[in-house]
């Protein structure tokens, strides 16, 4: 087939792979003991990472402050988490006609909006993006394209990035005649990219934004310059038999952020008081196990006074500001898994300081490269699912205040910088690059 048509082919899918909140009338009380001073201490998260671990850094009560040696705290605890240059890996990323994406930053990360709250007499002025959850994919785009760590000489490159899979494909009936066309893609592709041979095929990767089944004969293909070929989706249950399959955490609230933004963002999560329990928002949808949990806790929520959900507040759905900021006034967030275990909630409660509730074991296997679930997260066992809210209440303070300063110190890994930008703190997408070369490296062995 000639070049021209590779392009066409390959351009085809680029075409189309797209409160008012009531106040209680009495909440219960010792929800979270907030008036003593919480330490945090960063030993156990940089350790996941491999990270010199640093010591007792500060409490709670002194992020809350304005003062300089707040920021000096925040630097602290932000600039800890790096790497080693040589565990950075450097990215080739292919340039082929029909792959570009020509959207404006605001259209893939959604516009930037502030959140100004008072906690305990302090303001906060706090970025969020209503960011949607299948973006993933073009961010991905941009940012590689624009990293710091691309380099333009494929003979230097430790990871080849294939734009290809971060089209929306297969998600209308207008998108029907690309499962015709995908086998000619993924015949074609080891054609296209001409950096891909036995020896490279295991450090080129795809990343998409989708979840479950992306259908696409280019995505799963079996051959075998295709097959090695890492996978990087938000779930990595649909395998079909490849083994390397990873998965990534969805955008956040908190993506094309600064470093000063980044610190609003972690001061606010640290701040009090909290005055509700649990917080839960989500539609009666899924699969049957899943609607009948939330079913369930739905109405558990709806009878309890600590717990505050989507019928009490019903523009939390609709406005990211309003729900961030019920996050952040939350202890625990419920996240019951819909149509697939993962949701796009269970990272952004965390950009709050909210702490996640899982329901399903298959949650904490998601996003290795990001989260160490055991250290953020409660997870309710099938046993204890009809009295979720009694069992939350039992938590004591110290489990709590443990679980709020791993996810405070964890917050810099969930968020996304600016697109090219030279802020030399770890974000979301280095994180991915870093348990990818792991990875990579591993595969070969």
């Amino acid at each position: 087939m000639p070049a021209m048509v590779h392009s066409i082919v390959l351009a085809a899918v680029v075409t189309a792979c797209v409160s008012e909140a009531r106040r209680l009338s009495q909440l219960k009380s010792n929800v979270l003991g907030e008036s003593e001073d919480l330490k945090l201490d960063a030993k156990n998260l940089f350790s996941l990472w491999a990270i010199p671990p640093g010591s007792g850094l500060t409490s709670f009560h002194s992020l809350q402050s304005n003062s300089s040696k707040n920021d000096d705290n925040l630097e602290t605890i932000i600039m800890k988490q790096r790497w080693r240059q040589e565990d950075v890996p450097k990215v080739y990323v292919y340039d082929v006609p029909g792959f570009e994406i020509h959207r404006k930053k605001e259209e893939v990360l959604g516009e930037k909006e502030f959140l100004d709250i008072v906690r305990d007499g302090v303001q906060y002025k706090v970025p969020v993006r209503a960011v949607d959850q299948y973006e993933a994919g073009d961010m991905y785009y941009y940012y590689l394209k624009n990293s710091k760590h691309r380099t333009m000489n494929p003979d230097e490159a430790d990871i080849f990035y294939v734009p290809l899979a971060h089209i929306h494909i297969g998600w209308s009936a207008k998108n029907d005649h690309l499962w015709d066309i995908a086998p000619a893609i993924a015949e074609n592709l080891p054609k296209v990219l001409h950096h891909l041979n036995k020896d490279t095929a295991n450090r080129h990767v795809q990343i998409a934004g989708h979840t479950g089944d992306l259908g696409c004969e280019y995505w799963y293909s079996k051959l075998p310059l295709l097959a090695p070929m890492f996978r990087l989706s938000l779930e990595h249950f649909e395998s079909k038999g490849l083994k390397n399959y990873r998965s990534i955490i969805y955008p956040t609230v908190a993506s094309g952020i600064s470093k000063k933004e980044l610190k609003s963002i972690m001061s606010a999560a640290a701040a009090g008081p909290r005055p509700y329990l649990v917080f839960s928002l989500f539609g009666q949808h899924g699969s049957n196990g899943a609607v009948v949990l939330r079913h369930r806790l739905s109405g558990q929520c709806t009878e309890d006074h600590g717990c505050m959900n989507n019928i009490s507040s019903p523009l939390a759905a609709a406005d990211v500001k309003v729900r961030h900021n019920l996050y952040l006034q939350s202890t625990f967030c419920l996240e019951p898994p819909g149509d697939s275990p993962s949701r796009k909630a269970m990272v952004d409660v965390m950009i709050a300081g909210c702490i996640p509730v899982l329901f399903w074991k298959n949650q904490t296997e998601l996003w290795p490269y990001h989260v160490r679930w055991d250290k953020v997260s409660i997870l309710l066992e099938p046993e204890s699912h009809h009295k979720a809210i009694d069992v939350l209440k039992a938590i004591p303070n110290n489990k709590i205040r443990e679980l709020r300063e791993n996810i405070i110190n964890l917050i810099p890994l969930l968020s996304y910088k600016e697109f090219g930008s030279m802020d030399t703190y770890n974000d979301a997408v280095d994180a991915t690059l870093v348990g990818l070369w792991k990875d990579i490296r591993a595969s070969a062995s």
